[in-house]
């Protein structure tokens, strides 16, 4: 089981070798943890875009960061990096296909992350991205119950189509 694992989770190792201290690893799982409800504040209960990727990877970018040493602006810049790479993928019911969506975000959050803090950010005129990570949220969110407000019926309407 273990090669399996070196396998599908290459990044397992680069994990393995920080040796940072359990407090750190304790900090950077209650940073995720207030990034992640913070970003779910403003997408709200129900959205039409998958949660686990937007809210949970952005945070679980900005956690890598943190247990990379990266500062709090390369944190901010993980969320710009994530707000720039996954906003916009739908949710359209629980199934299979949500593992692929979580494998999806949580290579996104790795690259994020490891961009970020090599200072690497996507620009501010990047699409949504913002200069804060405050800015980054809000657009997530504006774009997910403003601009994606008829994505659900649509989702049901193909789905109709299909019986």
């Amino acid at each position: 089981r273990s090669t399996q694992a070196k396998t599908l989770f290459p990044y397992t190792t680069l994990f393995r070798s920080l040796e940072v201290s359990m407090e750190k690893k304790v900090r950077a799982l209650a940073i995720a943890h207030l990034v992640n409800r913070y970003i779910n504040a403003y997408i709200g209960k129900l959205s039409p875009m998958c949660s686990c990727v937007m809210a949970s990877s952005t945070a679980a970018s900005v956690g890598i960061a943190y247990l990379l040493g990266g500062s709090d602006e390369q944190l901010g810049y993980a969320v710009r990096n994530m707000s720039g790479t996954v906003t916009g993928m739908i949710c359209d019911g629980g199934k299979v296909g949500c593992a692929m969506k979580v494998a999806t975000g949580s290579s996104a959050a790795l690259l994020c992350a490891l961009t970020a803090v090599h200072d690497a950010p996507l620009r501010v005129s990047d699409g949504i991205c913002a200069e804060t990570p405050e800015d980054c949220i809000r657009h997530m969110a504006q774009i997910g119950n403003q601009g994606m407000a008829q994505t659900d019926k649509e989702i049901i309407h193909i789905m109709e189509q299909k019986k």
